[in-house]
């Protein structure tokens, strides 16, 4: 309780310095030292990282899905069926999505899966 806290910064004010002078250019010091670490250490811990949190939904052969196309309109889309997923770790990284005729191989992050239509 009277021992100085060694984690923030000690300051040698000189004695020309009033004594109220000293205390407000401390507590500068010691409100500069808490954003500090306010904003290195808490901020970042308030704002979660959403890749790799969790595991994200497996597509399957035959999902309907829609491929991403940023030289398109959203209205334009592709929309197809995924008709294979090759990988040899268990990972789904790349679908080949077939549309009418032709066949897109894209990775999964520019693909929509979308839900099923109930029969």
């Amino acid at each position: 309780m009277g021992r100085s806290d060694s984690s923030l910064p000690q300051v040698i004010y000189p004695q020309s310095e009033l004594l109220s002078r000293r205390r407000w250019r401390h507590s500068q010091i010691i409100a500069d030292h808490f954003w500090r670490r306010f904003i290195k250490f808490y901020l970042p811990g308030l704002q979660t990282r959403g890749k790799w949190q969790r595991e994200s939904p497996k597509i399957k052969v035959g999902t309907t899905v829609m491929i991403v196309d940023s030289n398109f309109p959203r209205a334009l889309w592709p929309i197809g069926q995924v008709s294979h997923h090759p990988g040899v770790d268990n990972r789904i990284r790349i679908v080949e999505v077939k549309v009418k005729d032709k066949t897109y191989v894209r990775p999964v992050a520019k693909v929509i899966q979308l839900p099923a239509i109930p029969e």
